[in-house]
């Protein structure tokens, strides 16, 4: 299953959780990359006040279940972790 994430800027006053099951009765929201950005006004002018920014997928409660079976899958979990290894050695290269 491919997840398609688009950038999104929410206005909420706490941070969005990356797994929201509850603020919808028919949609999944998976949020990764989750930043507070400062909010400025129409001159570009930087304000106290702050927003969020974040990649976000909407999926149908079906849909999010499929998905959670395919990553609890052996073969994804080995794809996962043989990731999560290379990218430790990319960032202990970049020191």
């Amino acid at each position: 299953m491919v997840i398609n994430y688009k950038n999104v800027d929410g206005f909420m006053t706490q941070k969005p959780k990356a797994v929201d099951l509850s603020s919808s009765a028919t949609r999944v929201y998976l949020r990764k990359n989750i930043i507070s950005v400062p909010n400025v006004d129409a001159d570009g002018n930087e304000l106290t006040t702050t927003h969020w920014n974040y990649d976000e997928a909407n999926l149908t409660p079906e849909e999010y279940e499929e998905y959670m079976a395919e990553l609890e899958n052996p073969s994804t979990q080995l794809i996962m972790q043989t990731l999560s290894d290379l990218q430790l050695q990319i960032d202990e290269l970049a020191l």
